[in-house]
């Protein structure tokens, strides 16, 4: 089966020290690194939607010399 994938983000979110819960208050000033999911076809199209992003647009919260990409593959019950 070939699917062929629109560029989208799927998910965003930030890694936070095994003692903090995300319900903690200021859980998000600890926050330690971010994530991106993003759907494409490939590491170009993933790239270019991620310099679209609006955290990578104001240099103000991506590290763009730290940013890396790294596939992965997401898991989805199937729905019957």
């Amino acid at each position: 089966m070939s699917v062929t994938l629109t560029p989208l983000t799927v998910a965003a979110g930030g890694f936070l020290p095994q003692t903090v819960q995300s319900s903690d208050a200021g859980a998000v000033a600890k926050v330690e690194g971010s994530f991106l999911l993003i759907q494409a076809d490939t590491a170009e199209q993933a790239w270019e939607t991620l310099k679209k992003d609006v955290f990578w647009t104001s240099g103000e919260v991506l590290d763009h010399e730290r940013a890396t990409l790294t596939p992965v593959f997401v898991g989805v019950p199937q729905v019957e």
